[in-house]
């Protein structure tokens, strides 16, 4: 690491589309090929390999896979999650994220559009297209689909889903059973008329501290939302636009802008 050689090479046969998780004594990454990879952390030798149904509609960019009690989850292009036994790579079981919006081109796009995130023995993921799940964390059962899509990963909390929406909303979600709690509407377009829309704004997160919900969006703003109600508490600025979602650590928020310069608030 000091000298950043290359300590090993793995051929995936395929891009790797999302960034790997590392686990243990293991290291997890999706193919563009719809396939799953376990492999050794210390020589990049094959552990044990997953694969899911084709697709041909998917984007390059899985998320990447995430580990709980001794499973490993990948999500595919196919619209697929599959849980599997992190030793071995045995199969456990079987969910996904299927369904759109009727008559919007990305309901055709199946892909797990953020990482799967896993509270309380619960896994939710969502599409683009216009839906969310929880399922069971041990035995893939379904808890509940809400008709509601997002566009990066989902925040559980405190009973709550938060989420950017697949309709340019952020939205709060009952943890039980997927309703609707509230929904504020963010900025869509540069400028929007009826014959003409420009460039679409981009809304990263959303992420929670010092007891706000905060959204990082290419507009050029840091918004900060009360979670109870979903009102617009705060505006801070981003020069040139954020193009990642917030990451707070040791009292920090940090964001990457458009320009790819790493900006920290306080």
């Amino acid at each position: 690491m000091a000298a950043g050689a290359i300590v090993w090479t793995q051929d995936l046969t395929a891009p790797a589309s999302g960034r790997p998780t590392v686990f243990g004594d293991l290291v997890y990454v999706v193919a563009g090929d719809d396939t799953g990879w376990a492999l050794d952390k210390a020589t990049g030798r094959i552990a044990w390999q997953v694969s899911s149904s084709e697709s041909r509609t998917n984007v390059l960019g899985a998320p990447a896979p995430v580990v709980a009690d001794g499973l490993t989850v990948f999500a595919f292009g196919s619209g697929e999650m599959q849980a599997v036994f992190s030793q071995g790579g045995l199969r456990r079981w079987d969910a996904s994220v299927l369904g759109g919006r009727t008559g919007r081109a990305l309901s055709r796009i199946d892909d797990v559009t953020g990482r799967p995130v896993v509270a309380d023995g619960v896994i939710y993921a969502a599409n683009q297209a216009g839906r969310t799940i929880a399922v069971n964390a041990g035995s893939g059962a379904r808890v509940w689909t809400a008709p509601e899509g997002a566009f990066g990963t989902v925040l559980p909390v405190a009973g709550s889903v938060f989420l950017v929406s697949d309709r340019n909303e952020l939205l709060r979600l009952n943890a039980e059973d997927g309703s609707r709690v509230w929904g504020t509407e963010l900025p869509n377009f540069v400028q929007d008329r009826p014959t003409r829309r420009y460039e679409i704004f981009a809304h990263h997160g959303p992420v929670l501290a010092g007891g706000r919900l905060l959204v990082a969006s290419s507009d050029g703003n840091l918004r900060s939302y009360d979670p109870s109600t979903g009102a617009l508490t705060g505006l801070t600025d981003i020069p040139a636009g954020a193009t990642t979602a917030p990451v707070v650590a040791g009292q920090t928020l940090y964001v990457v802008n458009r320009k790819g310069v790493l900006i920290a608030y306080r």
